[in-house]
């Protein structure tokens, strides 16, 4: 076994360890849907007060608007299915291992 080396023992030759820069990042998908339908209520105020027509809207604004409202109810539908699958897995589980206990 080797004497450890004066430097060392001191810290003066040590490594630290290497640095890096973090800057998390964060998405939130409810701010930017409401960012976006302030803008389109906005344009919407606007057109009023210039008195045009609906139909000048285009169809790609129509198109988001049924998009949003369809994703939102299959969200929706689909969450709730996932959430019936748990508890009958969390059941057939808790049945399972009674059956193991008493049986």
């Amino acid at each position: 076994m080797q004497a450890p080396r004066i430097p060392k023992m001191f810290g003066i030759y040590t490594k630290k360890p290497s640095q890096f820069e973090y800057t998390p990042r964060y998405y939130d998908e409810r701010k930017e849907k409401l960012e976006k339908r302030i803008a389109q209520i906005k344009k919407e105020v606007e057109n009023e007060k210039n008195q045009t027509s609906t139909s000048e809207y285009s169809n790609s604004e129509y198109q988001s608007r049924i998009r949003e409202d369809w994703g939102n109810g299959y969200a929706r539908r689909n969450n709730t299915g996932m959430i019936n699958k748990r508890v009958l897995i969390y059941l057939g589980i808790l049945l399972a291992l009674t059956y193991y206990l008493f049986y």
